[in-house]
């Protein structure tokens, strides 16, 4: 008998811990002495409560089996849930062509291949061929749900574009396929009717702050374009249309979130059925220098900003990384509403199949490497080819890197995004722990606290 090598304990209070195993997928509210008890197993565990060691055994925190026979355990149940969740995902990158110039952009490092490179859009025959495409790769994964399809960019939104993307809603409706899309929301309100009427949800925009804060930080190269996309989302806020709102945020625009608060309330935003708010930090860019926050700075101060303006609240923030469409953990929601824990193999979905197919011809599995040749798994014309690369992003997970392998925190974190992993060490084959460090020191003690208080969480 022994800890169980997946044993994890994480301090949310003064002398409270939580307790967790993802390969038995408990989670305990245990004293500082149940921690030390296992700390100190050697020296303790023949004189400690008999009943304590009852409850840890059932809760798989104390095992017969060796190491290696748990981490062989722990991969056999990644493999199986790996395997249900798989299933491919569907983007169609309209163009690289984007009518902002956001100083933050993470695809801006890839401009540099271009004016003719970055203008070039979708054909109908590219489209046409992408259909025939997710339908052959949907066939082989008939027990799961077909998901949406994702229009991208650049900017799929733009005025411009009218009329590809009228073709890819009429064509795709036809063959069957939902939409949904992320768009900087300037045209948002020309796209109105057309997004009406095909049902495409949700549409994803963001607003950085209050218009004085928006403004510098999401120009058109002209003027401000904080007003457009406010007109944008009135335009669709009583449609069936699903409308989430990111507000990207730094050390520099984090102080103006009460003030955007007010505004959203006042709009009446917060309490519509169909609108949700998300804080995002800012991240990095391949090929360009963008200064990138600490997000355990970050976090700390929008800690602070909710309590001193309750409103801050109502705004979600997914400090844990929790991605749709891969089987997560989600701590938070197994901590207050007691739900099994659910290990976590790979981080996201460009590790189960996401597929980006743009107008050069080129597949991607990240959303933030498209536009990047060096990093594309595929090209799609005149027929479905993957390079090297594909295996590279579908192996990606705790049991192909050495660290997380070590590691008994990886089956809570999947290892950490890969962007972020290629941002701090040049190889997305190395983990990224830093994110999900900070989550733990600083957003889980938080909300465990609040959440003991019994007070309204949220998010933050």
């Amino acid at each position: 008998m022994k800890p169980s090598f997946y044993n994890v304990s994480m301090r949310v209070d003064e002398d409270k811990y939580l307790l967790m195993n993802p390969l038995f997928g408990s989670l305990d509210e245990v004293d500082k002495e149940v921690i030390e008890f296992l700390d100190s197993w050697e020296e303790t565990r023949d004189i400690y409560d008999s009943r304590i060691m009852e409850h840890l055994i059932k809760r798989g925190y104390l095992t017969e089996r060796s190491d290696d026979e748990e981490m062989a355990l722990m991969q056999k149940k990644c493999c199986e849930i790996h395997e249900r969740y798989r299933h491919c995902k569907h983007a169609i990158i309209v163009t690289y062509d984007c009518n902002m110039n956001c100083a933050y952009c993470f695809e801006s490092g890839a401009w540099s291949r271009g004016l003719a490179w970055r203008k070039k859009v979708i054909s109908k025959e590219q489209v046409m061929r992408i259909f025939d495409l997710i339908g052959e790769l949907n066939s082989e994964f008939p027990h799961i749900r077909e998901e949406k399809v994702s229009l991208y960019g650049g900017e799929p939104l733009m005025a411009g574009n009218m009329g590809i993307i009228e073709f890819i809603l009429e064509k795709g409706t036809e063959a069957g396929y939902r939409f949904d899309v992320n768009t900087n929301g300037l045209d948002l309100k020309e796209f109105a009717p057309l997004l009406v009427h095909y049902g495409l949800s949700p549409v994803r925009t963001t607003i950085d702050g209050p218009p004085e804060i928006h403004d510098k930080r999401r120009t058109n190269g002209k003027k401000g374009t904080f007003h457009d996309i406010v007109e944008g989302i009135e335009a669709i806020q009583d449609s069936k249309i699903e409308i989430g709102i990111r507000v990207n945020v730094d050390l520099d625009t984090i102080k103006y979130l009460p003030e955007l608060a007010h505004f959203i309330q006042e709009k009446g935003w917060f309490d519509h059925p169909r609108m949700r708010f998300a804080l995002c930090a800012i991240v990095g860019c391949v090929g360009k220098d963008i200064a990138v926050p600490s997000l355990s700075r970050i976090i700390k101060e929008v800690i602070h900003l909710s309590q001193e303006h309750p409103l801050v609240r109502r705004f979600r923030a997914d400090w844990e990384g929790t991605v749709r469409g891969v089987p997560e953990p989600n701590l938070i929601r197994v901590m207050m509403n007691g739900v099994p824990l659910v290990p976590r193999s790979v981080y996201c979905e460009a590790h189960i199949g996401l597929m980006g197919y743009d107008p050069h011809g080129d597949v991607y599995s990240c959303p933030r490497f498209v536009g990047h040749p060096e990093q594309k798994i595929g090209t799609y014309i005149p027929l479905l080819k993957f390079t090297e690369n594909y295996e590279r992003w579908q192996n990606r997970s705790i049991f192909t890197m050495p660290k997380c392998t070590a590691c008994n925190n990886s089956p809570l974190c999947g290892g950490g995004c890969a962007h972020k992993a290629f941002l701090e060490t040049g190889d997305i084959t190395n983990p990224s722990c830093k994110a999900f460090n900070a989550f733990t020191k600083h957003c889980l003690p938080y909300v465990y606290k609040r959440w003991k208080g019994r007070q309204p969480t949220n998010s933050v």
